[in-house]
């Protein structure tokens, strides 16, 4: 819903990631949701979430999946592929 808020809004404390912690981010690009109305720009998303919302600074991985927000929670896909990352 705010996007790119924190980059105008507070630019000195835009986020970053640690370079000592090891993050992964799986995400959707299946545009079935609010976002596909609310965001008329054409961004890709996962029907809620903007993919380039998923995205920060010193991330290990970044993978998308065609699936929708809601779909990834019931996704036999992304449980294996979560399982893969902490085993």
């Amino acid at each position: 819903m705010f996007q790119d808020s924190c980059k105008f809004l507070l630019p000195e404390n835009e986020p970053s990631w640690p370079e000592n912690v090891t993050l992964y981010s799986l995400a959707g690009d299946m545009a079935i949701g609010p976002a596909r109305v609310l965001v008329n720009n054409g961004e890709p998303s996962d029907g809620t979430v903007l993919i380039d919302e998923t995205k920060i600074t010193g991330m290990a991985s970044h993978e998308v999946f065609p699936l929708t927000h809601t779909g990834m929670i019931l996704s036999r896909r992304i449980a294996d592929r979560i399982i893969e990352i902490l085993g």
